[in-house]
């Protein structure tokens, strides 16, 4: 392969599990990749505002992406399909959303592997790549809030995510009763155990902070995605998780999943 083009989609945590299995796959084919990474309206922040890439890293380049680089933007309707003009001639594979939703993730790898300059539109982990996720570092600043947040951690705190405005099989079946039936569990065999609680409802953070008086860190703020400062208390609050003995998650989140493939502890999806 002479090099694989990335564009990783979707939120937070649909963009680090394609990065970082993507960098693994390319590692394994000694074939260079280039990331085009895409601000849009779930994603309010540049690729260097939030991370830089480990020393270990090679032949990898990153670009966050101006008004030059959108000839490597995936073609839709809100750019009249114009980059596929230039996409159609510089890439002998181009593997799109669509074409994937069609024909399912395990086409992916044969394709590349066909490919001499594959272009790969992608939001989640490549199927049969082992990797983790040490390839991607945080910047010094946001670095640092994490070691501030975690300050306040006993030696047997848990995380608690908690998803809700966005995901309905959360909401459908991780009800906030059963992941107040497993705290309570928790606390009955180890009376010392806190929970640092992750979520995008206050309310419900209020409600567990309400029950469980002196055991509930958390931080209380509104987070919204399209913005820089609300993608930073996202990966914040990510690698704080991370940062737990094990997490209990939600039902249907990459976020839960990833906070435990970063931190290298057990998630136990709370579902019905």
């Amino acid at each position: 392969m002479k090099r694989l083009t990335l564009i990783p989609i979707g939120g937070l945590g649909n963009r680090i599990f394609a990065i970082a299995s993507t960098i693994a796959y390319c590692k394994k084919q000694k074939c260079p990749l280039r990331i085009v990474w895409f601000r849009d309206w779930g994603m309010g922040a540049r690729f260097r505002e939030l991370f830089e890439l480990s020393d270990k890293v090679k032949n990898v380049e990153v670009i966050d992406a101006r008004w030059q680089d959108y000839i490597y933007d995936r073609p839709r309707r809100r750019n009249l399909w114009l980059p596929y003009l230039y996409q159609r001639f510089a890439f002998d594979e181009r593997l799109y959303e669509r074409k994937i939703y069609r024909e399912g993730t395990d086409t992916i790898l044969p394709y590349l592997q066909a490919a001499r300059n594959p272009y790969l539109v992608f939001w989640a982990e490549l199927p049969q790549v082992d990797y983790n996720t040490d390839c991607l570092r945080l910047i010094r600043p946001i670095a640092l809030q994490v070691a501030e947040r975690t300050k306040s951690f006993s030696g047997n705190t848990i995380g608690v995510h908690i998803r809700r405005t966005d995901n309905i099989r959360s909401i459908q079946n991780s009800p906030l009763t059963l992941f107040i039936e497993k705290m309570r569990q928790e606390l009955a065999t180890h009376p010392d155990t806190k929970f640092y609680v992750a979520s995008d409802s206050m309310q419900e953070k209020q409600e567990l902070a309400n029950l469980f008086p002196d055991k509930i860190i958390t931080v209380w703020k509104e987070t919204n995605r399209s913005s820089r400062q609300g993608i930073e208390e996202a990966l914040v609050e990510l690698y704080t998780l991370a940062a737990t003995r094990k997490i209990l998650g939600s039902a249907g989140s990459s976020y839960s999943m990833l906070a435990g493939k970063i931190g290298k502890i057990p998630v136990e999806i709370v579902s019905k």
